[in-house]
């Protein structure tokens, strides 16, 4: 089941990945006369609000009716669908609609990703959510660096077309699947989720968000980064922020495939265990934090000690990534609850939209603090990092009460039960 199902995460991350990075690149530099960078603002900040509309929509209208009655040719039909939506950015002429297309597209994949990914993890063993979980974020890394090289080809409809096919595959492998895992237990394991996350989940969301929207601030600033901070020139800037995200990609995949190996040895969690590993998050966020202290301070302009930097900052988020997801699905395997994986899944688009408001605050208020662009920068991602920390201890804390109160609960169910 996990080798067929693994390929919907790969074909999912590698369809986002490639609208949220070339695809409408592409679009807005082939219309002439256009402010580029201002339309690309505008439809990426459009995207985010539609990512986090899919998100209370997937807790709000579920498709747990259509999923009970058909779940193998639901998979298929809504696949199908959300395709045939990708496929329309590839031949919109005005831009205004494309605009407003791309919102819908992804308000629909993160639902419709949103709705499958909690009934895999719901139907699936608990001794394999962790194996289930490393081998996601492995595809869905993969996804990440393939998607760029295959959409640059400016294939355009054909390019679209070619990952059509390549979904329509995906979607009946799963089929396969859905249809000999699923038919028994999908009129127990989904169940619409409208209880709200307790307290661990949210200092586990706050303190994902800040991750997530401190690393955003950084690649959506790193060109400038380079060239003023570390004062590279324009092209030799480009050259080296590729470098740096392509390193930073190949390191997280080869942490998680690290982990992957170390798994096969280890025993897996008890299916009491609550889905927190103290070591692997306490080091991912010492990592990044170390990352953040090195740029900043600029030890050095020569390009191994950048790519030593994205090596550490891809570690470390590769690590923190697979510790938090594997959280995030142990809790909804134990739970049957699915709004905090829902959210965790979309939790890119609330972090755009985190980051994009922050700097435009730091814009606007820079110049009465006489704060140079670099600086405001430092600050809002030292800001978010310490807010990080700041929900990992209350987190651990959280967590650790919650595991005294079920104890406790435990002890007086045994106590009456001797009665």
């Amino acid at each position: 089941m996990v080798a067929r199902v693994v390929g919907f995460y790969f074909f999912d991350s590698f369809l986002v990945t490639g609208m949220q990075t070339v695809i409408p690149q592409i679009y807005f530099l082939s219309h002439y006369g256009l402010d580029e960078k201002l339309w690309l603002g505008i439809c990426l900040l459009a995207g985010a609000i539609g990512i986090v509309l899919a998100a209370h929509l997937s807790r709000h209208y579920s498709l747990v009716t259509w999923l009970k009655k058909a779940p193998g040719p639901s998979l298929v039909v809504g696949g199908l669908i959300n395709m045939g939506l990708f496929l329309t950015l590839f031949w919109c002429s005005s831009v205004v609609v494309y605009v407003i297309l791309y919102a819908v597209v992804e308000l629909f994949q993160a639902y419709w990703f949103s709705t499958w990914d909690n009934v895999w993890l719901q139907i699936l063993p608990i001794t394999q959510i962790r194996t289930f979980v490393t081998r996601v974020i492995l595809f869905q890394s993969l996804g990440n660096i393939l998607a760029p090289l295959f959409f640059t080809w400016r294939w355009g409809l054909w390019g679209g077309a070619l990952a059509v096919v390549l979904g329509t595959v995906v979607n009946v492998s799963a089929f396969i699947t859905v249809k000999s895992q699923v038919s028994e237990k999908i009129y127990y394991v989904v169940q619409p989720a409208t209880a709200p996350l307790v307290t661990p989940e949210r200092w586990f969301v706050l303190y994902a968000l800040m991750i997530y929207g401190a690393l955003i601030v950084l690649t959506a600033n790193v060109l400038y980064l380079l060239g003023h901070f570390y004062v590279l020139q324009s092209d030799q800037a480009t050259k080296v922020a590729g470098y740096l995200l392509a390193i930073a990609n190949l390191v997280g995949i080869l942490m998680v495939m690290g982990y992957l190996r170390w798994n096969q040895h280890t025993p897996s969690q008890p299916i009491h265990d609550r889905g927190y590993q103290r070591g692997p998050q306490r080091w991912s966020l010492v990592g990044i934090l170390i990352a953040f202290v090195l740029f900043f301070a600029k030890l050095s302009t020569h390009l191994p000690y950048l790519l030593l930097l994205g090596a550490l900052i891809g570690s470390s988020f590769g690590i923190f990534r697979l510790m938090a997801r594997e959280f995030a699905s142990r809790r909804v395997a134990l739970t049957e609850r699915t709004w905090l994986l829902t959210i965790f899944n979309n939790l890119h688009g609330f972090a755009q939209l985190l980051a994009f408001g922050a700097m435009i605050i730091m814009t606007l208020g820079r110049p009465l603090l006489g704060l140079s662009l670099t600086r405001g920068l430092f600050v809002v991602m030292g800001l978010f990092l310490l807010v990080a920390v700041v929900s990992m201890v209350n987190w651990e804390r959280s967590l650790h009460q919650e595991t005294l109160f079920l104890s406790h609960k435990m002890s007086q169910l045994e106590g009456s039960h001797e009665l």
